[in-house]
């Protein structure tokens, strides 16, 4: 049996700043699919709460996770996350799950 992480987080923007984060979140998912040991990476936005959106990452096996790929994402979601608290957005809740 594999051992995948998943890693669910949560964020919620200010209402003014819906549209600036959700530029900001679109733009991890195309360079974060394509890591090694990347399985799944989606952006959710709530249907009823437009602020609040979801995301759930699936990565393969740690052994199969290069470093360097796990400190580039690092580092992008890093920068990503600190131009989305500059704009005063909440992040949230992030949990990860082996299995």
């Amino acid at each position: 049996m594999s051992k995948a992480l998943t890693i669910v987080a949560t964020i919620e923007a200010k209402p003014d700043k819906i549209d600036l984060v959700k530029a900001e979140l679109q733009k991890l998912i195309a360079p974060t699919l394509k890591e090694a040991g990347c399985i799944q990476y989606d952006l959710h936005q709530d249907n009823q709460n437009p602020a609040f959106f979801l995301i759930f990452r699936k990565l393969g096996e740690p052994g199969t996770l290069a470093g360097s790929h796990e400190q580039h994402s690092s580092c992008r979601i890093c920068k990503r996350y600190r131009r989305l608290d500059r704009l005063n957005c909440h992040p949230g809740n992030v949990a990860g799950v082996n299995g």
